[in-house]
C-alpha cells in the first residue's frame, strides 16, 4: 500500500498537470479562434474590393449609355433646328444659324462633361468607400492575429503557472 503523503503528492501533481494541459489548449484554441477572424476579415476585404471593381464597371456602363442616348438625343435636336430654320428662311450659312448650332453644340459638350463628372464622382466615392472598409478590415485582422498570439502565450503562462502551482504544494507535503 502506499502511504498517504505520498498519494496525495501524486493526486495533487496529476491535478496540476490536468490544469496545465486544459489551460495550454485553451490558449491555443483561442488562438485559433482569433486566427479563424483574421482570415474572415481579409476575405471580406476582398469581397469589398471586388464589389467596388463591379460598382465601377456598371457605373461607367451607365454612364456611357448616358452619353450615347445624350448624342443621339443632340442628332435629333440639331435635325429640327436645321428643318425649322430653313421653314423660316435662316440659310446654313447666316450668322444667326450658326450662332444657334454653336449653342447647342456648346450646351451637348457641357453635358456630357457633366455625366462623365457625376460618373467619375461616383466613381470615387465607391472607391474610397472600398478601400476605407478593407483598410478597417486588414487592420481589425491584425489585431486579431496579436490577439491570439496574446491568448496563446497566456495559455502557455497559466500552464506554468499550474506546474509551478502543483510542484510548490507537492513540494510542502514533504517539509
Amino acid at each position: 500500500m502506499c502511504d498517504p503523503i505520498s498519494a496525495t503528492a501524486a493526486i495533487t501533481m496529476a491535478g496540476g498537470m490536468m490544469s496545465a494541459y486544459g489551460s495550454y489548449q485553451q490558449g491555443l484554441a483561442q488562438q485559433q479562434y482569433y486566427q479563424y477572424l483574421a482570415k474572415q476579415n481579409d476575405e471580406q476585404a476582398k469581397l469589398i474590393k471586388q464589389a467596388a471593381d463591379e460598382n465601377v464597371e456598371k457605373i461607367n456602363r451607365e454612364a456611357s449609355k448616358e452619353e450615347a442616348a445624350l448624342q443621339d438625343d443632340i442628332a435629333q435636336l440639331e435635325g429640327e433646328q436645321k428643318v425649322s430654320m430653313a421653314v423660316n428662311g435662316l440659310g446654313a450659312g447666316s450668322v444667326t444659324a450658326e450662332d444657334i448650332v454653336l449653342d447647342t453644340q456648346t450646351k451637348a459638350e457641357m453635358d456630357k462633361e457633366a455625366i462623365r463628372y457625376n460618373a467619375d464622382a461616383m466613381i470615387k466615392e465607391t472607391q474610397t468607400q472600398a478601400r476605407n472598409q478593407a483598410w478597417d478590415l486588414r487592420s481589425q485582422s491584425k489585431l486579431n492575429l496579436f490577439a491570439g498570439k496574446n491568448a496563446k502565450r497566456a495559455g502557455e503562462i497559466n500552464a506554468a503557472s499550474s506546474l509551478l502551482g502543483s510542484a510548490s504544494s507537492t513540494a510542502r507535503l514533504y517539509v
